[in-house]
Formats: C-alpha cells, sequence, structure tokens
C-alpha cells in the first residue's frame, strides 16, 4: 500500500507541474524565456523543501522551453522524489505542453514517462511503474500560485515489487478532477475527485493473496481556500534554502514557524468523503502450517469527515464511518449469528478551539526541536524532560478545551450481526469545574445478549460440542451480569452499560454494577428455558 501512496503522490506532482509561466500573448522566444523562468521559480522552492528536509522533489538538469507553431514544450529532465529513509522515486523526463488562456491562466497538458523506477540508497530496485495510457489537461494561474481546474485518467497501471512474494499492484483507471472557483477575496472553493478502478494486489510467495477492489473514490469539498496562506509558505521555504549556513536545528525551528503561517486558517470549510466497493481478500493458505485457504468480503465501507469554522474562533469538526455487507470464512453455526455484518461511527466535536490547539501544538514541536539539539544523547534528565513536556501539553490542551467549552457527541454508532446489536451514544464536555475536567454521560447497550446466550448454552449442552464455546457464554453471562436490564414491549431485552462523569466524579464506571466491596458483578438470572434435548 505504500507504494500506492507513492503513485498518487506522483500524481499530485504532475498537477503542480502541469503548468508555470507569466503572462503570454503570443508564441516566440521572448515568452519561452519568461516560462522558462516562471517553471523554474515553480520548481524552486520545491527542490528547497527537499534540500531542508531531506525528502522531496530533485532535478536532475536544465529545465528546456521551445516555442512550437501553436504551443511551448517545456521538458524538465531527470526528475525524481526522495522520500522515507534513502528510497528514490525516479520519475525521469516530464514534458509540458502549454498555451496562453484567458486572464492569466495557462492552458496545459503534461507527459510522464511510462516506465519509472524506486530505489533505495544504494540504487537497487524496490519496484518498478508503468503507465499504459494517460492524459493530462488543465489551467494554472500564476500569478496566484494556484491550480484551479484540471482533469486526468491514467489506465493500466502496474507497479512491481522487488521483493521475495513477487508482489504487484494493478490500477485499471485512475481518474481524477479539480474544479475550484475563485471568490474574489483571495479564497476559492469548489471540489476535487479522485477515483481508482479495478484495484488488484497480489503475491505469489508461500502463501499467496490477492486483494481486489473494483472502486475507490476520494471527493474533497473546499469551502473559502486561502491561496495567501500556500505562497506564505513557499516564501518561508525560499527564505530558509537562502539561508546556505544556518545550523539544522534553527532551519527546523524556522520551518516550523512558517508551517504555522501557512497551516493556521489556510482552509474555514473542508469536506473529505471515502468509499470503497466490493472488497475481496483471498488467502491461499500454508499447507505446511496446516492453515486452510480463507476469503473475506465486504460490499462497502466509506468514511466523511468534516471542517466547519477553520478560521475561526471556534470551530466544529464531524467524522462518520463504517461498512456493510460482511462475508467471513466459514465458523461454526453456533457463532453464525455473532459474526460482524455492519458497522457505523458517527462522532461530533462542537466548539473546537482549533486555532489556540494548532498554534499550541506547533509550539511544543518546536520546543521539542530545540531539547532535541540540546541533549544529543538520551538521558534521565533528557526523558523526564520529555516526559513533562507531555504532560504539559495535555494540562494545556484541556485548558484551551474548557475555556472554549468544548464537547464531544457520539450518535448513530453500533455494530450489527444477525443475533447482535451494539450501541453507543453519548456526549462530553469539558468543564474546568469538574473533578476531570469534563462531564458527560455515555451508554453502550446490548440487544439480543439474552436470546444469544440461550443459543450457546443449547449448543454446548449437546454431546461433542466444542468446549469452546464455554469461552463465549461466560462472556456473555458476564456481561449480562455488568447491564441493566430494560424489555421493551414486544422485543428483545436491552441491556444498558451508562458511564457517567459527574462533577465530582472520580472514576469512569459509576453505572456498573459491582458487588459490595468492589467484586465481581452481581448476577442477573436467566429466564426459564427447557433443558436442551440429549
Amino acid at each position: 500500500m505504500k507504494k500506492i501512496f507513492i503513485l498518487f503522490f506522483v500524481f499530485s506532482l504532475w498537477s503542480m507541474l502541469a503548468g508555470s509561466a507569466a503572462a503570454a500573448v503570443i508564441i516566440n522566444d521572448q515568452g519561452a524565456a519568461e516560462l522558462k523562468k516562471s517553471v523554474e521559480n515553480e520548481l524552486l522552492w520545491r527542490a528547497d523543501l527537499a534540500k531542508i528536509t531531506g525528502n522531496g522533489l530533485n532535478i536532475g538538469g536544465a529545465v528546456t522551453v521551445t516555442p512550437k507553431p501553436a504551443f511551448y514544450e517545456v521538458k524538465i529532465p531527470d526528475l525524481s522524489v526522495t522520500f522515507g529513509a534513502q528510497e528514490k522515486l525516479n520519475i525521469g523526463t516530464v514534458t509540458i505542453n502549454a498555451v496562453p488562456g484567458k486572464d492569466g491562466e495557462w492552458m496545459t497538458s503534461v507527459a510522464l514517462p511510462a516506465v519509472m523506477t524506486i530505489t533505495n540508497g544504494a540504487q537497487a530496485p524496490l519496484a518498478s511503474i508503468t503507465i499504459g495510457s494517460q492524459h493530462f489537461a488543465g489551467a494554472w494561474i500564476p500569478a496566484k500560485g494556484i491550480y484551479p481546474r484540471f482533469d486526468a485518467l491514467y489506465q493500466d497501471i502496474l507497479i512491481k515489487l522487488s521483493d521475495a512474494d513477487n508482489t504487484e499492484i494493478a490500477i485499471g483507471t485512475l481518474k481524477a478532477v479539480m474544479n475550484l472557483k475563485d471568490s474574489h477575496d483571495s479564497t476559492w472553493s469548489g471540489q476535487g475527485n479522485m477515483e481508482a478502478g479495478d484495484v488488484k494486489l497480489s503475491t505469489s510467495g508461500k502463501s499467496p493473496v490477492q486483494l481486489t477492489v473494483k472502486k475507490i473514490n476520494a471527493t474533497n469539498v473546499y469551502d473559502g481556500l486561502d491561496i495567501i496562506k500556500g505562497q506564505q509558505i513557499k516564501k518561508k521555504i525560499q527564505d530558509l534554502a537562502a539561508a546556505g549556513q544556518m545550523p539544522a536545528e534553527q532551519k527546523d525551528l524556522a520551518f516550523i514557524n512558517g508551517l504555522i503561517s501557512a497551516t493556521q486558517g489556510m482552509v474555514d470549510n473542508f469536506n473529505n468523503s471515502l468509499t470503497a466497493e466490493n472488497i475481496s481478500l483471498s488467502i491461499s493458505g500454508d499447507p505446511a502450517k496446516n492453515l486452510p485457504p480463507s476469503e473475506y468480503t465486504l460490499d462497502k465501507m466509506a468514511f466523511d469527515g468534516s471542517l466547519q469554522g477553520g478560521r475561526q474562533e471556534k470551530a466544529t469538526v464531524s467524522f462518520k464511518g463504517g461498512f456493510n455487507g460482511v462475508k467471513l470464512p466459514p465458523v461454526a453455526d453456533e457463532l453464525t449469528g455473532m459474526v460482524p455484518q455492519a458497522l457505523s461511527i458517527g462522532l461530533n466535536i462542537d466548539n473546537l478551539p482549533i486555532q489556540k490547539i494548532t498554534g499550541m501544538l506547533f509550539d511544543n514541536l518546536k520546543k521539542s526541536i530545540e531539547m532535541l539539539n540540546t541533549a544529543k544523547t538520551s538521558s534521565p534528565a533528557a526523558n523526564g524532560a520529555a516526559q513533562e513536556q507531555l504532560r504539559a501539553i495535555f494540562s494545556t490542551s484541556m485548558q484551551i478545551l474548557q475555556t472554549a467549552g468544548t464537547s464531544l457527541s457520539i450518535q448513530d454508532t453500533f455494530l450489527k450481526s444477525q443475533d447482535l446489536e451494539t450501541g453507543i451514544t453519548g456526549r462530553v464536555e469539558a468543564n474546568p469545574a469538574a473533578a476531570l475536567g469534563m462531564t458527560g454521560k455515555i451508554t453502550l447497550s446490548l440487544k439480543g445478549l439474552e436470546e444469544s446466550l440461550l443459543k450457546l448454552k443449547t449448543a454446548a449442552a449437546k454431546p461433542g460440542a466444542d468446549p469452546e464455546l464455554n469461552g463465549y457464554i461466560n462472556g456473555l453471562t458476564l456481561m449480562m451480569m455488568m447491564g441493566q436490564s430494560e424489555k421493551p414491549a414486544g422485543g428483545p431485552a436491552v441491556y444498558s452499560y451508562p458511564f457517567e462523569i459527574k462533577s465530582d466524579t472520580k472514576t469512569l464506571f459509576d453505572g456498573i454494577k459491582m458487588l459490595p466491596g468492589g467484586g465481581a458483578p452481581q448476577a442477573t438470572p436467566l429466564p426459564p428455558t427447557a433443558a436442551p434435548a440429549p
């Protein structure tokens, strides 16, 4: 999966390289010279970032721009990206065709080499990447440093790893679209979408594995994307690179300062959604280890996260996710009804002072850098200082959240199987007057517990029953003992487990029934049942 990320990183790089130029109205040598300078400037700050961090873009030769009858042909030679310890993605020569458009835009198309490689520090091959066909076209506005629109399609992508398992990752299609519109207040709004189809990962080692995904879709929706912040971080990076003799720790600190100015308030509202459909995992097994073949499938998984008011004093953050349509390898008939079929998670954070929190975290990150550079080797004093700093971060974070009245709500959160359903609801609010720094109540509920336990006890009483069933019986019995039972009319009993945090609460288990003195839970008798037939 790491190599898929690299491929997506390369794709992002294509979009950044796709247009770089100053305004021009005709195709001539003067325009070519101006375009060459703009391309070099656009690449320079990314190369400077690589110098500072040790990871990023590297250019192996001079950029050339050739005037053609109707466009400029730009060639960026020997392009590569360093990442990790000493790994390098060797891209090769990238070709860009650019023509001037309206209102300072440049219309561009980009062509990548059909074959790229990944090597380690010793230049040994780690992987190869091939692209069957490709198309990339879009608009870039050099004066604003933004690439607001592009449309891309890549087909028949194959990544081959040089490992003992002969791992291969194939992607049938990779589509990407970006469409941002100018809000005329230095911010842009719109959305970007990326979709991968017919994704397949396979190995052919001792225990071959095959993972397939029919479709993966990721969508980002932006509202109030502040391009000025992006330009600020570019300037910070270029200034750092220009200070060639600056000590490494000072560069680190200065870079963090640049990140602070760029990330705080860069986007006001943001939404991200990710879905994957028709997921299948097949494992051939290993006869030598007595491991049988197995297959797992999932109809769909989806996640959605949003930020509202990122540049405001208080923001709202929400997260939703889950999956459904689970199929696992066969289990004992008695346990089939307990296999999870669907999961849903819903979290909402209100009154989140994101500006103050990120500022505090960046400040502590700077302090960590200073401490690391002061204490070059580990020592009890250095370790103690690090632990103290972690405690200070937690304490400061809690104070910031309490002052803002930050709250966490849990809703639409459950895990369902055929026989059992587990749900969680609740709300917790930061409270400076509370003993634990917060107040609230979270309730766990279980429906179908009695019926599941009865089914297991009936199966366990039969001759030749699997003795491992007793472990499941003991676990469910314990849950019944600890819960508070309520039986609605016409439905199965629901056992609840409230965790209430009051102002004077010093533990989180006030709602669970325990024996006097903190011993074992008090038993709740099962409904009478007929004895199973022998």
